[in-house]
């Protein structure tokens, strides 16, 4: 167990990083994001002042919520002897500004892309390692929902405590869409790996999603407790049982 976790720790602090190419996808999907949720912002005076002050607002929290979810990815990635890289889809992300548009704010759907994970053949001496694991890739690809799902949670309680604040309503909301949007089955994003790659993973991780928005959207302590305690429970799980 030690040593597996510094073999971890060793290849998170060699490969861990963003390219060059990872960055400039991410800023513009963020961008994007961004722009899709500040369409729909409190009913003050509209003002170019005012859109500004809430499309900054959406960046900070779309930038959070897309490091936070492609850390996570990657991070798991290298312990099962992946590289995992960010791919944009530009169609996808193209169809969400047009909806947005369409919907005026009410439609915010963000098919941004995926993440694509490159076998390492010299980290995977002494593990199974001359074939491309589907199941694996479909865990990797779970790990996006995780975060979001997480960072959610933690907005819905900063809500809970400051009511009414746009900052951690709209955070608990993005994150919510993120998650279900990239979950799913299309081509270019993480769905479609899930769907394939572990059918059975795939359906709890739907079911997940709704159980949590439901209990995040509800507003009450009683939603939080249960979402905040059956997130503790997996991440005890997860420390203990490290397959």
């Amino acid at each position: 167990m030690v040593g597996r976790f510094f073999e971890h720790y060793q290849r998170v602090k060699q490969y861990f990083r963003f390219s060059k190419v990872e960055l400039n996808s991410l800023l513009i999907v963020i961008l994007v994001t961004g722009f899709i949720f500040s369409m729909r912002h409190p009913g003050e005076e509209l003002s170019l002042f005012n859109w500004i002050k809430y499309f900054v607002y959406a960046v900070i929290l779309a930038a959070m919520a897309f490091f936070l979810r492609l850390s996570l990815q990657k991070i798991f990635a290298l312990d099962k002897g992946y590289y995992a890289e960010f791919k944009i889809w530009w169609e996808g992300l193209a169809a969400s500004l047009v909806l947005s548009f369409l919907s005026m704010g009410y439609l915010p759907l963000i098919l941004a892309g995926g993440i694509n994970s490159i076998f390492m053949v010299r980290q995977r001496l002494g593990e199974f390692r001359y074939g491309y694991s589907y199941e694996e890739n479909a865990i990797i690809a779970l790990w996006g929902m995780v975060g979001n799902l997480y960072l959610a949670t933690m907005f819905a309680l900063l809500n809970l405590i400051f009511p009414g604040t746009y900052l951690f309503s709209t955070g608990m909301v993005m994150n919510i869409v993120i998650a279900i949007c990239f979950l799913l089955p299309l081509p270019w994003l993480e769905g479609l790996q899930i769907f394939f790659g572990w059918r059975f993973i795939y359906y709890v991780c739907l079911a997940t999603w709704l159980l949590v928005t439901l209990l995040l959207l509800s507003g009450t302590k009683i939603g939080l407790i249960i979402v905040i305690t059956g997130g503790a429970l997996f991440g005890i799980f997860r420390l203990l049982w490290s397959p």
